[in-house]
């Protein structure tokens, strides 16, 4: 049979944790430094929303590197950019960042009721420099 090879699960284990890490590297500076930021934002009260900002601050960072890295290769393969990017947007709405960035449907109805008023405002502007202009002699009447 010519089939993939599975690889063997090594049964030696040894964790280990990001307390740990060489902070004198920028990869892991970067990502505990979003790390905190994220818990703060994101009121991390519990032990699963820790870990939750813990893999949010590493995805971000693969695809911020998978990004650039496109960019100074000047080629894309979007495979791993799209999975790392799902990957990244479902730890954020399991942390309940899921709304960040929508506008709220009362705020929406007050911005087009303003844009509206700002409209009229500039329709109505409009015309009367048009009929001042059409007096003055300036413009022919259509």
């Amino acid at each position: 049979m010519g089939g993939k090879r599975i690889p063997k699960i090594s049964l030696n284990f040894e964790p280990h944790w990001f307390q740990d890490w060489n902070m004198n590297q920028r990869g892991p500076r970067r990502i505990m430094k979003f790390y905190r930021q994220l818990k703060a934002e994101c009121g991390c009260d519990s032990l699963a929303k820790d870990q939750l900002c813990k893999r949010a601050a590493y995805w971000a960072v693969v695809v911020e590197t998978l990004e650039v890295q496109s960019l100074e290769n000047e080629e894309l393969d979007p495979g791993p950019l799209v999975h790392a990017s799902n990957l990244l947007i479902g730890i954020l709405k399991q942390l309940g960042l899921r709304n960040v960035g929508k506008v709220k449907e009362s705020k929406l109805k007050e911005y087009l009721a303003d844009r509206a008023r700002k409209d009229g405002k500039r329709i109505a502007r409009d015309q009367s420099h048009k009929r001042l202009a059409v007096k003055r002699g300036l413009v022919a009447v259509n």
